[in-house]
């Protein structure tokens, strides 16, 4: 049984006692997240009904996210039980936490292959993905259940988060430690996948030492110039370490170094800031030539051989193909219906909100990016927050 069936059943349990002790209500918050997948449902159905494909991509999606707000809620019942305060930054630090230490273990994969082989057995991989995996282990690093674009993903928005705390001053006291998280998430995050200089420049976007469009920030100015500070020691550090104790160690990570920074190195020899996937991207904005499709769809996400639907991977089209316009429209609305109750109560919360929903618009153009299964703890969190302040003022 995964993680995940076992919270929604523990849930399932805790929702149902307190419907008996009168005690629980459905929050007004949830009602509109579980219109929005009602609608993706419906449209689902609709698409692959009208098109008689069997591709039940969009089907399983709100259940799996339903899934989801249940594990969510049992766990923060769970703190709440263990009186551990349970709010927005303390699920952020949470979250930034467990990003760092998948980090740890991809490297230690990478740079010990008994630790990968164990790691890797211990996961459900095809043949084909393991021996995909297996041939670009020397080149970027593999992490644990997290790989490629979607370890982009996550590294990115853990930059992000991270850079927030780091903003409303959570790590004043030990902003030695944040930039040791930021910086390392940061490298290891290339060297799993480049999609995490996205989340790197939005993170940069967030400590811009300003207030407003113009108002400067006097307090986050001093916090930037000791992250700057802070990160440049650890980096000058950690060169000269590993120059002097594994010298080794750089002819073998030569091959790691043309992946990660493969867009500059273009840039110098050519001057085209470009990589080789990027240029593959260009070739899949693929557009459909029948008008049904952008309002119904085709009904597929993937074909037979497993690969992609009209082998595009860009996220956008992928949501086009399988049931058009309104299913994009219902998506992006579930991430922002998500994204807005769980900002809407934290300090800087607009700001928060912006640059996320801004990280979210941006990597569909690169493939599919779908942030509401992370969402959904801070949601709960923060309809949980809002309920008891609600609570206190009323008693």
């Amino acid at each position: 049984m995964s993680t995940r069936l076992l919270y929604s059943f523990i849930a399932i349990i805790l929702v149902l006692y307190g419907i008996g002790c009168k005690s629980s209500v459905l929050a007004k918050e949830y009602l509109p997240v579980l219109s929005i997948l009602f609608f993706i449902f419906s449209l689902s159905c609709l698409s692959i009904f009208i098109n008689g494909t069997s591709d039940f991509e969009f089907i399983k999606y709100p259940v799996s996210i339903i899934a989801i707000l249940f594990s969510a809620y049992a766990l923060v019942r769970i703190f709440e039980m263990m009186d551990i305060p349970c709010n927005f930054n303390y699920i952020a630090k949470l979250f930034v936490g467990v990003v760092f230490t998948q980090c740890v273990v991809a490297v230690l994969m990478f740079v010990i292959p008994s630790v990968y082989e164990l790691m890797t057995s211990m996961q459900v991989i095809s043949i084909d993905e393991a021996e995909k995996m297996s041939s670009l282990s020397e080149m970027r690093i593999i992490g644990f259940g997290s790989q490629y674009f979607g370890a982009g993903i996550t590294n990115g928005l853990a930059l992000i988060i991270l850079a927030y705390l780091i903003r409303v001053g959570e790590y004043d006291s030990t902003m030695l430690k944040a930039s040791a998280m930021f910086l390392f998430i940061f490298a290891v995050g290339i060297g799993m996948a480049r999609t995490t200089f996205i989340g790197f420049g939005i993170a940069l976007l967030l400590l811009l030492p300003c207030s407003g469009l113009l108002k400067f920030n006097l307090a986050l100015f001093k916090r930037n110039v000791m992250l700057l500070l802070s990160v440049s020691a650890l980096m000058s550090l950690a060169f000269i370490s590993v120059y002097i104790l594994f010298p080794k160690t750089i002819a073998s990570l030569t091959p790691l170094f043309n992946f990660a920074l493969e867009m500059f190195l273009n840039y110098f020899e050519s001057g085209s800031l470009t990589t080789e996937s990027t240029s593959q991207l260009a070739t899949m904005y693929i557009f459909p030539t029948n008008i049904y499709t952008y309002f119904i769809g085709d009904g597929l996400y993937t074909v037979d051989s497993g690969l992609y639907y009209m082998g595009t991977d860009v996220g956008y089209l992928r949501l086009l193909f399988y049931f058009g316009v309104f299913g994009i429209l219902f998506f992006i609305t579930l991430q922002v219906l998500m994204l807005l109750t769980s900002t809407q109560r934290v300090p800087h919360g607009n700001t928060l909100f912006i640059v996320i929903l801004l990280y979210i618009l941006i990597l569909n153009f690169k493939g599919f990016a779908d942030l509401a299964s992370v969402l959904a703890l801070f949601f709960t969190v923060s309809v949980f927050d809002k309920k008891y302040s609600c609570s206190e003022i009323n008693h």
